[in-house]
């Protein structure tokens, strides 16, 4: 079954742990992450308020490099182009074969915690078979941003605006798998202030994470032991206050 992982960033979270965190299941076990090379998606065509359509698709590709441009693994994400996909939060986010950025302008279609900035949704196997070579594989993940509050794109940050980069390089991190780590100098930190754009760039922890994880999976030769996985949804994350708390935040809309 397909299960979906919702991921945000909230202006005041903590997490109580210890080094990298991957994302978990409702059944504690953590996600594979994903099982390609190649990750596209696209972005929805409404964009944002705060700035034009050619800036918003520079800055969420400046948001995946610095995840890409670790040599540890190969992997190669492909904008695919605007789309009017993700405009109904609740039929088109979550598992539709459609990884999509979209920004909430209007109040009512956000269906989050109002102090998340950003969710990211996350769906993935819960055993293996079907599309999947494992139990936690990724397939999807959509990425909402919080319309609610202001952004900037510029190369220096106003102190009255959140940086587009800084929250999408650690809502990029959930569509990866990760989790909040407790490490306060990480991009996968728990929250992030207006003016902030340190999370523009990856600290130890979140490269540690990366290469780890994902050169592992990659490494690996998966095994075919008949079961079937249905499509289903289930959920994952964390959401910044700034930065924050996705899994319960999408838990609870799910719900």
């Amino acid at each position: 079954m397909i299960r979906v992982w919702l991921a945000a960033v909230v202006l005041l979270g903590a997490v109580d742990a210890s080094a990298y965190v991957q994302s978990r299941t409702k059944k504690a076990e953590a996600l594979t992450e994903w099982n390609t090379r190649l990750i596209t998606y696209r972005i929805n065509e409404v964009g944002s308020d705060d700035m034009d359509f050619d800036t918003l698709v520079a800055q969420v590709a400046l948001s995946f490099a610095p995840w890409l441009e670790q040599s540890c693994v190969e992997m190669e994400v492909v904008y695919e182009g605007p789309t009017a996909h993700g405009a109904d939060p609740e039929k088109e986010i979550g598992y539709d074969k459609v990884n999509v950025v979209v920004f909430r302008e209007q109040e009512a279609l956000w269906l989050h915690d109002e102090n998340a900035v950003a969710v990211t949704t996350v769906s993935f196997c819960e055993g293996k078979g079907g599309v999947c070579d494992r139990a936690g594989e990724i397939i999807d993940a959509d990425i909402e941003v919080n319309g609610a509050f202001p952004f900037a794109a510029g190369d220096i940050t106003p102190r009255a605006r959140f940086d587009l980069r800084n929250t999408l390089t650690h809502e990029v991190g959930h569509l990866l798998g990760f989790d909040h780590t407790p490490e306060e100098d990480a991009t996968m930190y728990a929250s992030a202030g207006p003016g902030e754009n340190n999370k523009r760039t990856l600290a130890r922890d979140d490269i540690l994470a990366y290469c780890e994880i994902y050169a592992t999976i990659f490494a690996e030769e998966p095994v075919d032991e008949g079961c079937v996985a249905a499509p289903g949804r289930a959920p994952s994350g964390g959401w910044l206050v700034g930065l924050g708390l996705l899994g319960l935040a999408a838990l609870r809309r799910r719900r």
